[in-house]
Formats: structure tokens, C-alpha cells, sequence
């Protein structure tokens, strides 16, 4: 589902506080991607820049928009706001382009 719902600079900053906390403690992250909601991130051209993954529709897309700009910068240096035109596809958990086939089954 395409949507005008961009995420705000607050769910950008608790998304890029967790990793980094997670980082920091060295968590291991042991979550299928198939119980997590996605969300593919496309700029004002309808490119696509960045793919997400959360607990939640806003944290997908704040993961999207995250994507879009790391790992080519810190985490910290991530614009916190997201330009007028962004669209963020939203996909239900173990849907979306990320979870089709590639290769047909054996």
C-alpha cells in the first residue's frame, strides 16, 4: 500500500536511538523478518531509496528513510525530515518485494 504517511523526526530518533543502544550492548537480534512489517521508501521521482523493517507501520518507514541514507553515514548525521514527495510503500508482515521469489522452487 502506497501512502503519504512520512515519519516523523520523532519515530526517525527512536529508531536510531534503539539501533545504536542495541548496537552498543551488542544485542543479538534474533526476529524473522517474517514477523515484521516492511515498508520501501521512494523519493519524489518515485525511485526507490531504502527498505524498513519494524514492529509497527512507523517503524518500518522510519527504517525505510534510515536505509535510504546509511550505511554511506553515521547514524547520528540521518536527516531527521523527510522532503515533500516522499512516498512510503507499507507491506504487512512476510509480504512485500523483499519476500518474492527469485528463483522458481525446486
Amino acid at each position: 500500500m502506497n501512502t503519504h504517511i512520512i515519519p516523523t523526526p520523532h519515530e526517525i530518533d527512536a529508531v536510531i536511538f534503539d539501533r545504536i543502544a542495541a548496537e552498543a550492548a551488542r544485542v543479538p537480534d534474533d526476529t524473522s523478518l517474517d514477523e515484521l512489517g516492511s515498508s520501501a521508501a521512494l523519493d519524489s521521482a518515485g525511485e526507490f531509496r531504502g527498505y524498513g523493517f519494524g514492529h509497527t507501520p512507523a517503524e518500518a518507514r522510519a527504517g525505510a528513510w534510515i536505509t535510504a541514507w546509511w550505511p554511506e553515514c553515521d547514524l547520528r548525521v540521518v536527516p531527521r525530515v523527510v522532503p515533500e514527495g516522499w512516498t512510503f510503500d507499507i507491506y504487512s508482515p512476510g509480504e512485500g518485494p523483499v519476500f518474492r521469489r527469485t528463483t522458481p522452487r525446486a
